[in-house]
């Protein structure tokens, strides 16, 4: 079997990946009426990601990729901050707070908040971002 030409000096293939988690519960302090400031509210969060695995998968090695409970950390990390008036507040932290990832290459964040409206079953917030090429 031949082998695959070398590019550059590392050799490793580029497998970029794209991650979801989807529906994490998590609580924060949502809201702009008084009560709504009064107690925790749970929200929905689902993260998209897209990071380079070639190291992660030549090697199958976590040690190489991006573990998918440190994004989960980081959500409920920033959801446990401080209160938030609106969920756009909210989402755009989140983003701000994973796009810190150097391996990151792009996210998408969708926060929702159910039952925020009579006759509605939630309202959702969602921001991507995408690494700017070098």
């Amino acid at each position: 079997m031949a082998r695959a030409p070398k590019s550059g000096r590392n050799s490793k293939p580029a497998r970029h990946v794209v991650v979801r988690i989807s529906e994490m519960r998590t609580q924060c302090s949502l809201g702009v009426y008084p009560e709504e400031k009064l107690g925790l509210r749970t929200v929905i969060v689902n993260v998209q990601y897209e990071y380079d695995a070639g190291a992660a998968v030549q090697h199958d090695r976590l040690s190489d990729g991006l573990d998918y409970k440190s994004v989960r950390d980081e959500v409920i990390r920033v959801a446990g901050l401080r209160h938030y008036n609106l969920v756009e507040s909210l989402a755009s932290e989140i983003l701000d707070a994973l796009r810190a990832k150097p391996r990151i290459r792009s996210l998408q964040i969708e926060v929702i908040k159910p039952e925020a409206l009579k006759q509605a079953a939630a309202v959702s917030v969602s921001c991507s971002w995408v690494r700017p090429s070098r």
